[in-house]
């Protein structure tokens, strides 16, 4: 669930949005039309935002570009080729998700059976995409809010 009424932030504005147990939303705009920084605001609110009302379900799981770009940076900050005879592959994909034997169909489904103990640095860019929705599935993730779900 995500309820936001009277959002103002300086570049966007939202007068009312609220999406229920159930529902599906699909919010399409161009470029700079405010629906990549409403993905943003979803996951964090800035602190220079002002609203009457922000509630995003506690289990909620949110994917931005911007959140993948995060974690290839922490992952780069983390790599330890310099320490190591070989090229670090990175965190192994497997410890990014929670009980995978009981999602192990969905782990199927998006073709990362294969890829489990793998390195994060070593997956293509839609195999990342993948991984970080299983993660927030994995996870608990009960409501998911994703940025462009057909990039990658």
């Amino acid at each position: 669930m995500i309820v936001i009424d009277n959002l103002q932030h300086k570049e966007l504005y939202i007068p009312s949005f609220h999406a229920r147990r159930g529902e599906g939303w699909c919010l399409v705009g161009t470029n700079l039309s405010g629906v990549d920084l409403f993905c943003d605001i979803i996951a964090a609110p800035p602190e220079s935002a002002e609203y009457d009302r922000f509630e995003v379900a506690p289990q909620s799981g949110v994917f931005t570009f911007k959140l993948q770009q995060e974690l290839f940076e922490e992952e780069v900050r983390n790599d330890d080729t310099d320490f190591m005879d070989r090229i670090d592959p990175g965190t192994q994909v497997a410890d990014f998700l929670t009980d995978i034997e009981q999602h192990q169909d969905l782990v199927e489904l998006c073709n990362l059976s294969g890829s489990l103990h793998k390195g994060y640095r070593q997956l293509s860019s839609g195999q990342s995409r993948k991984l970080f929705l299983l993660r927030e599935i994995t996870q608990g993730g009960q409501c998911l809010v994703v940025q462009n779900p057909y990039e990658g």
